[in-house]
């Protein structure tokens, strides 16, 4: 034994002692890995496969079982596989299909150039050896071709496949088939770094093996794991992972996956080599190592014995593993629902991201190391898979909010949004926001996101986290408590498009002391027995609306109440209805006179008893009778702005005990939401068409010109039967 050892040690490049565990003291010698007279592999190995040679330990029942490492453990990236692969480069890897008769090789070489993961499945078409056989290939990119065997064959993508022939000929037979396995993103390391240098002298015919980043007699080299014990010298360091160079800072990682070694993700993959920011929008991990306090490859991903068999060599599953890091999601966020949360169904409109069965993950919407774009030079941004517009100017490509689109564009019909934001052609009455960008105006975005974040949206609040403006102007910032009104703010308040007919600013008029308004903010002013006599769906006086309990899809038009009573499978929310200004149900916005139907009024009749309203015992104006059922006259002529009367100051003034204002309703006095349509009255007695009444008698009053006939005044009285509210507030 003595002189086999000394032989070995003279054909050695140089004799080495072993740190544990690769040591006498842990039952391991030089022969175990190296045969001195008849060696096949490189360094005398007594394989001539170098992962085989490790193998003979780390396997089920060899001295290292417990880290066992068989070839079905390397990784498929989202298919199987919990370790870094040892047989491949930077063109991948081949595999052969089980059952094949052949005895003859075939290897992958070159360089794979493509942005996303590709396959090759080769087929023999003719047997024969090397020069003789042929083969015929598909791609998973769609692209195809054949070929006659030789030394080697260009396929694409700087990708070449080999043929070598078997000990029996034909060493190729007819069916047989292999599969060619590519990554983006793999490089050759670096030989202008010493790391670089050392690892690729490590490499076999242009592959990594088990020795590439194991120096398997040396734990000098400092590892990426923090826990790693100190080195003190030759026969100390066990735990340090036999690392063939420094790997403290991913040094290793980055030799080969340098494309990834990028501080931006603006540079096309998750950043890595900094800190975590210094934002509410991240947080300091508790389960994954930041070295020397950055983010690194190591802090996502594991070399050896994954958590999970997929492939990825993630650190954690991938529903904990983002939110280490990133506190954008907030519990019960539909997306992010691990049993019913988003499921990517593959792209449909220029994105070639596959389909994935992982509920409510974040890979379901962004690629950790990017996916190109249509384009195919550029990456979509955010590390997203498809499309997803960012600014707000109009100037995104034409992509339509792709990536939303490709889950609710229609299947299932519960979140089909695309159908109402296709619904009709905006012109002077609007069907649908503006999604589109094609639709949309410099400086006034209408994209999804401008109304959803997609981390924190609910089922219950599908506007939560959206950022908004309150009722008194000031801006709520995106992730923060949002209200759905205020949401809407951000374009129909203070920057509301004064070029579309009607538009008026609803943050006045909803505004805490404004003197009428649908209650959407808080309970209406009217709080009268008549109007409780005249709610249907489960309002009261006290109740609250939303903004889309009017304006949604008009499937929910037959549903009394809130939008919320809707039990059908249309999803909610204003983005598109057949009826105009995108109302859920029929409304008459102009002053045509027509012949009286429920129909026409079908949205006032979702919530207001059209009974009641009609009824001179249950209503404290008996002329809605005789103005809109008898005589056609629509509610709008006398409630011209629904929202909130607050701006209405052009064609109404009022009167109230006596004193006249002119420059809108007086805070401190209910109005009824009366304001007068222009054009539709005039002024008598008042220049401008003018409503008062009388705070102690309730007595009413109109001083106009309508159908013809003056008023000067009109007055009316409520119905004495029916308990009157406080007309101040």
């Amino acid at each position: 034994m003595t002189s086999l050892l000394l032989l070995l040690a003279a054909l050695l490049p140089a004799a080495r002692a072993s740190d544990p565990p690769h040591d006498d003291a842990n039952g391991v010698n030089c022969t175990d890995c190296h045969d001195g007279h008849g060696g096949m592999g490189m360094a005398l190995n007594i394989d001539a496969d170098n992962a085989n040679v490790c193998q003979s330990c780390h396997v089920s029942g060899g001295l290292a079982s417990a880290l066992a490492l068989p070839d079905s453990a390397q990784a498929l990236p989202g298919t199987s596989g919990t370790s870094h692969r040892f047989d491949s480069g930077p063109a991948g890897h081949a595999e052969a299909d089980a059952g094949n008769a052949s005895t003859g090789v075939v290897d992958v070489t070159g360089a794979y150039t493509g942005r996303d993961a590709r396959t090759w499945t080769l087929t023999i078409t003719a047997s024969g050896d090397v020069g003789a056989a042929t083969f015929s290939w598909t791609a998973s990119d769609g692209s195809s071709g054949a070929d006659t065997t030789a030394a080697s064959v260009a396929l694409s993508d700087g990708v070449s496949a080999t043929f070598a022939d078997g000990s029996a000929s034909p060493s190729f037979v007819a069916g047989d088939a292999w599969t060619l396995y590519a990554r983006p993103d793999i490089a050759a390391p670096d030989t202008g770094t010493t790391a670089g240098a050392a690892l690729a002298a490590a490499m076999v015919d242009g592959k990594v093996v088990c020795s590439t980043c194991h120096d398997q007699h040396s734990q000098a080299a400092s590892p990426a794991d923090p826990a790693a014990p100190a080195y003190g010298g030759t026969g100390t360091g066990e735990g340090r992972h036999f690392q063939r160079v420094d790997n403290d800072a991913d040094q290793m990682c980055l030799s080969c996956h340098a494309p990834r070694d990028v501080a931006s993700a603006a540079d096309g993959s998750h950043p890595v080599g900094v800190p975590i920011p210094a934002s509410a929008d991240y947080t300091t991990p508790t389960g994954l190592d930041l070295l020397g306090g950055n983010v690194s490859c190591s802090t996502c991903h594991v070399v050896h014995f994954a958590s999970a068999s997929d492939g990825n060599l993630l650190a954690e599953g991938t529903a904990t593993l983002c939110a280490e890091c990133h506190a954008l999601g907030a519990a019960g966020a539909s997306h992010l629902d691990g049993s019913a949360g988003a499921t990517w169904p593959g792209g449909q409109y220029g994105s070639d991201y596959p389909a994935r069965t992982d509920t409510g993950g974040c890979p379901n919407c962004h690629a950790p190391h990017g996916w190109p774009d249509d384009d195919a030079v550029a990456d979509y941004p955010g590390l997203l898979v498809e499309q997803y517009d960012q600014a707000d100017d109009g100037t995104d490509p034409a992509d339509d909010e792709d990536l939303c689109r490709t889950c609710h564009d229609g299947a299932p019909a519960s979140t089909d949004i695309w159908t109402q934001i296709t619904q009709g052609t905006n012109g002077t009455a609007i069907h649908h926001h503006p999604v589109r960008d094609a639709e949309q105006s410099a400086g006034r975005s209408v994209e999804c996101r401008d109304c959803h974040n997609p981390h924190q949206a609910t089922s219950a609040e599908p506007w939560a986290g959206a950022g908004g403006v309150a009722l008194d102007g000031t801006s709520i910032a995106v992730g923060d408590p949002v209200e759905e009104y205020e949401v809407c703010l951000k374009c129909h308040g203070d920057d509301y498009n004064a070029a579309r007919a009607r538009a008026t600013n609803k943050r006045t008029e909803f505004a805490a002391d404004a003197s009428a308004y649908h209650p959407v903010q808080q309970a209406g002013r009217n709080t009268s027995e008549a109007m409780q006599r005249s709610l249907l769906g489960g309002l009261t006086t006290s109740s609250t609306l939303l903004c889309s309990d009017c304006h949604a899809d008009d499937a929910t038009g037959g549903t009394q109440g809130p939008v919320s009573n809707y039990a059908g499978g249309e999803p909610l929310g204003p983005h598109g209805s057949a009826e105009a200004y995108l109302l859920r149900a029929a409304y008459p916005a102009d002053s045509s006179s027509q012949s009286y139907s429920s129909a026409a009024y079908a949205l006032c009749f979702l919530c207001h008893s059209e009974t009641a309203l009609f009824d001179s015992t249950q209503t404290n104006f008996d002329d809605h009778r005789k103005h809109v059922q008898n005589a056609g006259t629509p509610c709008a002529v006398c409630h011209y702005n629904v929202h909130g009367n607050a701006n209405d100051t052009a064609n109404t003034w009022y009167r109230i005990d006596g004193t006249l204002y002119k420059n809108g309703p007086p805070t401190g006095y209910k109005t009824r939401l009366i304001a007068f349509m222009p054009g539709a009255v005039t002024g008598t007695t008042y220049s401008v068409p003018t409503w008062g009444y009388d705070t102690s008698s309730h007595r009413g009053y109109c001083w106009l010109r309508c159908h013809m006939r003056g008023h000067n005044p009109k007055s009316y009285t409520p119905d004495a039967g029916l308990a009157q509210d406080a007309w101040t507030y």
